[in-house]
C-alpha cells in the first residue's frame, strides 16, 4: 500500500466525508425509528412515541433520498436536534439508572456526532475550504524549479517551430538550446 492511498484512507477515516456522515444518521434514524415501533406495540400504545418513532424513520428515509438534496441540511439539523435532546436523556439517566443512560448515551452519541460532522464537513465544502478528501484547498504555489522547466520547455517549442519555419538554423537551434538546458 503506497503513502498516497493511506493518506486517503486517512482522510476519510478522521475527516469524514458528509455523504458518508449523512448516511449514518440517516440509518441509525431507520433503525431506532424501527425498533421503536417494535417496542412500542408490545405494551401499550402511546400516541407520542408512536408519532415519534414514525418521524425518525421518515427523517432517514428522506436523508437517503438523491433528489432531496437541498433539504438534507435542514433534516439533517432536525435529526440533531432530536438525538441532542436523547443524549441529554442519557446523560440524566446516568445519574439514576447508569447502565439505561450510558446505553442511550452511547447509542444516541453516534447519528449525534455524525449530524456534527456533516454540517462541519457540509459548511467547509460550501465556501471550499477542503476537497472531497479532507485536504485544504490552499492556492499551491508553484517552486521555481516547475516555473524556469516549464519556461525553458515553452522556449524548445518556439525555437523547434522557428526551425520548422526556416527562421534560424539547426545549428542555431543546438546553440540555444545548449544555452537553456545549461550543456556547455
Amino acid at each position: 500500500m503506497n503513502i498516497k492511498l493511506d493518506y486517503e484512507i486517512l482522510g476519510d477515516v478522521i475527516l469524514m466525508r458528509s455523504l458518508t456522515a449523512k448516511k449514518v444518521v440517516a440509518i441509525y434514524s431507520i433503525v431506532f425509528g424501527g425498533l421503536g415501533l417494535v417496542g412500542s406495540f408490545s405494551d401499550a400504545i402511546d400516541v407520542w412515541t408512536l408519532v415519534i418513532e414514525i418521524l425518525l424513520i421518515v427523517l432517514g428515509i428522506l436523508l437517503l433520498i438523491p433528489a432531496l438534496q437541498r433539504a438534507e441540511k435542514g433534516l439533517i439539523i432536525t435529526g440533531l436536534v432530536y438525538y441532542s435532546l436523547l443524549v441529554l436523556a442519557g446523560l440524566i439517566f446516568f445519574f439514576v439508572i447508569p447502565f439505561m443512560g450510558f446505553i442511550i448515551w452511547g447509542l444516541a452519541g453516534v447519528p449525534f456526532a455524525f449530524s456534527i460532522v456533516y454540517l462541519v464537513r457540509k459548511g467547509k465544502e460550501e465556501f471550499g475550504m477542503w476537497d472531497d478528501y479532507g485536504n485544504p484547498n490552499f492556492p499551491k504555489e508553484e517552486s521555481q524549479l516547475v516555473k524556469d522547466a516549464s519556461f525553458v520547455e515553452n522556449q524548445l517549442k518556439v525555437l523547434a517551430k522557428m526551425v520548422e519555419d526556416g527562421l534560424i538554423t539547426e545549428a542555431d537551434y543546438e546553440k540555444k538550446k545548449n544555452l537553456l538546458l545549461e550543456i556547455e
